[in-house]
């Protein structure tokens, strides 16, 4: 323990703080790990690999195993949408026109709306 308070002393007086960090770190206990203790559902520890994998399989069983919904049919209230196959009047027409914008990119026709609002 001598040789490491030493190392430690010397890495502080030097300033070397990364040394010193690693150092502390290598002299204290080591973190101790996720427990592989398993239980049963009274609270006895399970000590046989094959049991904790059955418990496993329990636990998840019960977690994930849920009761098939309901099959019922569900009719949506919902209007149909009404959609007009005629061509459009004049007056439809001309609203589209105005709500162009003069500059924006010609569409997939490779028309530009400049063209249409002159």
């Amino acid at each position: 323990w001598s040789k490491r308070a030493n190392e430690l002393e010397a890495a502080a007086a030097s300033g070397n703080y990364r040394k010193l960090f690693q150092l502390i770190r290598a002299t204290g206990s080591k973190k101790s790990g996720v427990s592989e203790t398993i239980c049963e559902d009274g609270g006895m520890p399970i000590t046989n690999i094959h049991r904790r994998l059955g418990r496993w399989a329990e636990f998840f069983e019960g977690q994930f195993n849920w009761p098939a919904a309901p099959a019922t049919s569900v009719k949506l209230s919902c209007p149909p949408w009404p959609v007009t196959t005629d061509p459009p009047n004049e007056a439809e027409f001309r609203k589209v026109l105005q709500l162009l914008k003069r500059y924006k990119s010609p569409g997939p026709d490779d028309l530009p709306p400049a063209l249409f609002k002159d």
